[in-house]
């Protein structure tokens, strides 16, 4: 392991770069903890874990335009209509791959989910959320209801916060890095939407430690039904038994709920 002095000088390098400046240092020291070791040479390691950092800052972006988001939904609240604040929001959405695929059930996703656990929360956790929140409208939250939402990318952070100052949701989010530091508030329901493997992909087990670390009594991990290039249930069928027995062997419970694009497994911690 480089001495401290020398990885913060590196991490300080590779977030100073156009590419990755955008990410939260955390992220960019875990990956260089992780990865340094396992390489003889440094400069072997520092690649490996340049690898692994665009992978986990590319994974399921597309390309949205931050700025011009920024002035669709801007524009949407000062016409004033539900319809132009909901289509300001698909097109967001739009932008993003894994929110992308599920446009078409947006209506349908969290009232099955709501229904299953007992109705909307008043409390969620939404963790490495990337725009997700942008979907809120469809969710049937109270308005009283506390969001909290993260992300390791400081664009997605600033533009959900954007947008819920817009729709009066608090709290807001918050650029953490859920691997490095697991949030410490509490809340009804904690949302893990299509970064179950992702998380796994990063390091073995962060997937499920996040599952185990989030203060609350429900958690909702979803997985998507395709993969990126259009291989139907691989991510789902690799991850979802490996999710299921760990669940079990906490005694906890877990209850599926599949829909076209999306499954999701609600974990009740017991």
């Amino acid at each position: 392991m480089a001495p401290l002095d020398s990885l913060e000088a590196l991490v300080e390098q590779i977030h100073a770069s156009p590419k990755y400046r955008m990410i939260s240092p955390d992220t960019i020291r875990d990956l260089l903890r992780q990865e340094l070791p396992k390489h003889k040479q440094r400069q072997a390691g520092i690649a490996a874990a340049r690898r692994k950092l665009h992978q986990v800052a590319a994974h399921y972006l597309g390309e949205t335009d931050f700025a011009a988001a920024e002035r669709s939904l801007a524009a949407a609240f000062a016409a004033g209509s539900d319809e132009a604040v909901r289509q300001a929001c698909r097109e967001i959405l739009r932008s993003h791959a894994s929110s992308r695929e599920r446009l078409d059930e947006l209506q349908e996703i969290y009232p099955r989910i709501w229904e299953l656990i007992g109705g909307p929360p008043r409390s969620l956790l939404d963790l490495a959320c990337a725009l997700h929140p942008l979907g809120w409208r469809w969710m049937g939250l109270p308005r009283t209801a506390l969001y909290h939402a993260y992300d390791l990318d400081e664009r997605v952070v600033s533009l959900v916060n954007f947008y819920f100052r817009l729709e009066g949701v608090q709290p807001g989010a918050v650029l953490m890095d859920v691997v490095c530091s697991p949030p410490g508030e509490e809340a009804g329901v904690a949302l893990l939407f299509k970064m179950y493997h992702c998380l796994e992909t990063r390091r073995r087990g962060a997937g499920w430690e996040m599952v185990k670390a989030a203060r609350a009594r429900l958690v909702v991990v979803s997985f998507p039904r395709h993969n990126l290039r259009g291989r139907q249930r691989e991510i789902l069928d690799f991850h979802a038994p490996d999710l299921t027995a760990r669940v079990a062997a906490e005694g906890w419970t877990c209850r599926r709920l599949d829909l076209q694009n999306e499954a999701f497994l609600i974990v009740t911690k017991t």
